[in-house]
């Protein structure tokens, strides 16, 4: 959220933070990163217009792997770590493989 709100000198605007933060909160990982994307690179954009987008732009489609006990382990000490849920740590992970293998732009 405090990325996302700073301002054309870098400075973060704290209301635009709270408000950020606030909106930010019960989204997921991959929107919370879609939202901070857009107004990094559009920071002309609404706060509210990229919330909103962000919210309801990106179709998010749920899928099933299959694992072993070790990856589902590995899977669930991430997710503490990151202080989230094993859904959004999964969804993080497989996201940062296919960036790194050129397969996903974020």
């Amino acid at each position: 959220a405090q990325d996302a709100a700073a301002d054309e000198d870098g400075q973060p605007d704290s209301d635009v933070a709270v408000k950020l933060a606030q909106e930010m909160t019960p989204m997921t990982d991959v929107q919370r990163k879609k939202l901070a994307k857009t107004l990094k690179e559009n920071p002309e954009k609404l706060i509210d217009d990229g919330i909103e987008e962000a919210k309801t732009g990106a179709k998010v489609i749920q899928i099933v792997a299959t694992v072993t006990q070790a990856t589902h382990s590995a899977v669930q000490r991430y997710a503490k770590q990151e202080e989230t849920n094993q859904d959004e740590a999964a969804a993080a992970l497989i996201e940062e493989a296919l960036s790194s293998h050129g397969l996903l732009e974020q």
